[in-house]
Order: C-alpha cells, then structure tokens, then sequence
C-alpha cells in the first residue's frame, strides 16, 4: 500500500495543471495552529507551513472554485521523506460561502488519509473532518485569505 498515497498525491499534482485550465484554481499553503489529542494527553503545535508529521493538515492547497465564488473543492497534499521514513496526506474537501461577498463566512467538509511507511512497513489511516471558516477575497481577483476552525478524526484501527 506505500506505493497507493504516493501515487494518488502525484496524480493530484499532476493534474491539478490540466484540470485549471477549464476552471479557475486556487494554490497555497496551510499554516495551522492545531492540538493533538490522544490518550487523554494533548500537544499544541504551531506550523508554518502546515504538515503532515507534526499535524493532521497535508501542507498544500489546491483548489478550484465555482466561477461564483460560492463552492470551492480542493486537494490538501503533503508528503515529508527524511531518509527512508515518509508520511503522506491527501485530502478531497468542499467549502460553501454562506454570503456572496467579499469576506464571507464558510463550511467545509472533507476525508482522505494520512500515510506512514519506514523499514518496508506502511500504514495508511483514513480522516475525515470539517470546519467552520472566514474567507476574505482580495481585490482584483488576487487571491484570498482564510482563518478556520476545524476538527478532524483521524480513524486509528488496522494499518
């Protein structure tokens, strides 16, 4: 199965060019303020840019928005390789403004997985989760700014 996350996070980057070219897209970064829970303790973790070691959040953004401004899917990817230990993440959201205006709040619901292999043992875990959120939409069509608060399960069972 490592070689499953990998893929379909490749797959999303490749596509992703293909894909904008019939439809407006959006790319950036996550930065996260997240707290991890498990097992009755807790970690507070500051990332810039969001990853998938530290937090749940995949670090990459790939959106593309409706032409009204009012839905938006997106890919969250990541993938971290330190020697010969890799994680992965790739996420398939949707986000709905609720007021059509130039800051509006938002709802956003998504799932994917988390992967982690090292040593010839791989793990791959599913997630899914959603948030509520601020979008502010810059003039000129220059790209938007978001603030959200959002809870993710990840699902903990057989690898």
């Amino acid at each position: 199965m490592r070689i499953g996350p990998i893929a379909l996070a490749t797959l999303a980057a490749i596509l992703a060019p293909t894909l904008a070219q019939a439809a407006r897209m959006s790319l950036g970064a996550n930065l996260g303020l997240a707290q991890l829970s498990s097992g009755g303790s807790s970690t507070v973790v500051l990332q810039a840019p969001s990853d998938v070691y530290f937090g749940i959040q995949p670090g990459f953004r790939i959106g593309f928005p409706s032409q009204s401004g009012m839905d938006d899917v997106y890919f969250d990817v990541g993938i971290l390789a330190i020697e010969s230990v890799t994680f992965s993440g790739l996420t398939v959201n949707y986000q709905r403004s609720l007021l059509r205006s130039a800051t509006a709040p938002y709802l956003t619901l998504g799932g994917g997985f988390l992967s982690y292999s090292a040593s010839g043992e791989s793990e791959s875990h599913p997630l899914l989760g959603g948030g509520l959120g601020v979008i502010h939409r810059l003039a000129g069509g220059h790209g938007a700014l978001r603030g959200e608060f959002r809870v993710d399960d990840l699902q903990r069972g057989q690898g």
